[in-house]
């Protein structure tokens, strides 16, 4: 048991509030109609709503109605199987910016036996920003990498200082008259034989 419970059993309801909103991440309990019966002061802040203005509501009175319908199948799908369940999603704020988030949710039933959702959000926009950003440097660099008209090859040192082609640009690869994919992990001894090979380490030895 993760937990002691006699100081469970020293907890009131009252308190259950202040708990919940001592958590940084944002935090809502769902109903099984997916109303919200919970929200803790970081979600409100993320979607700009007070929590007044989203007790009893749902994701389909504030955001566009197909981000809605995303955290609707969840939801769904999270109160079918019972299984916790991490997506991303976007989530429009009240000042209308798109944010992405990403959710872990799960369900659990009361004493009265009624099953209620509680999720987890977490803001990944500037993440997937950086992401994105990195992706279209790398596709610029490759454009590159493979637009100059001479060979080049990135040589990686592995471990016992043995050499492989980490890759090549497509220069390279018609030098060779080799596509990439059958160049690219391979040691320089068994792409270019073990006397050759052998020779083009023992250079990046000195070097």
């Amino acid at each position: 048991m993760p937990f002691q419970p006699e100081f469970f059993s020293r907890l009131s309801v009252e308190m259950l509030p202040s708990i919940l909103n001592g958590v940084s991440d944002p935090l809502v309990i769902k109903d099984r109609h997916h109303r919200w019966v919970f929200v803790n002061e970081a979600f409100c802040q993320l979607v700009g709503y007070p929590a007044e203005a989203l007790l009893g509501r749902s994701n389909a009175n504030i955001l566009p109605p197909a981000e809605a319908a995303v955290f609707w199948q969840e939801d769904d799908q999270v109160l079918t199987s019972q299984q916790p369940q991490q997506r991303e999603a976007a989530l429009t704020d009240a000042q209308g910016q798109q944010r992405l988030v990403a959710s872990h949710k799960s369900s659990f039933e009361d004493a009265q036996g009624e099953r209620f959702i509680i999720a987890t959000l977490r803001e990944i926009t500037q993440q997937k920003q950086v992401e994105q950003a990195l992706k279209e440097q790398e596709a610029l660099l490759r454009q590159m990498f493979d637009g100059v008209d001479y060979g080049i090859a990135v040589v990686e040192v592995e471990p016992g200082d043995q050499f492989s082609i980490a890759t090549i640009n497509n220069t390279t690869s018609r030098l060779l008259n080799l596509p990439r994919e059958q160049v690219e992990g391979k040691r320089l001894e068994a792409l270019f034989g073990p006397e050759l090979g052998g020779q083009m380490s023992d250079n990046y030895r000195r070097c």
